[in-house]
């Protein structure tokens, strides 16, 4: 499935796997089942079902700090590729030679632009 056909849930849940985000059953005093939604061993949140907990997982589509954290990690592994990425999403090729104006842009691309590169990135690494 191209990321371009992704719901924002399918990618956010996509990218919050590759952020290092979890979800496991958990123990609850008044649930028999409960789900924990972890990243680095720490609970985050914890649900009935576990694709209520993923929905706790960070919204890389909508929200903007959680979608330049993304992009702060693809840059991280590759900033180059993320670039070229960034460019494919906002403007279906890329550019050889990117003016100035072209940067603005890149700077100004919307949370689900940034999310999407990133996911292009990032995926590409596993």
């Amino acid at each position: 499935m191209s990321v371009k056909d992704m719901t924002d849930q399918q990618l956010n849940r996509e990218l919050a796997e590759l952020m290092g985000y979890i979800v496991t059953e958990g123990e609850h005093d008044l649930w028999p089942e409960w789900y924990e939604l972890k990243k680095n061993g720490v609970v985050q949140s914890g649900d009935l079902y576990k694709d209520w907990a993923w929905d706790n997982a960070p919204d890389y589509c909508s929200d903007t700090a959680a979608s330049l954290e993304v992009q702060a990690k693809a840059i991280e592994v590759d900033a180059a590729s993320y670039v070229q990425n960034l460019q494919e999403i906002k403007w279906g090729h890329m550019f050889t030679e990117t003016l100035l104006v072209r940067i603005a842009e890149l700077i100004n691309a919307s949370p689900r632009e940034r999310a999407e590169a990133a996911y292009m990135t990032l995926s590409s690494r596993v």
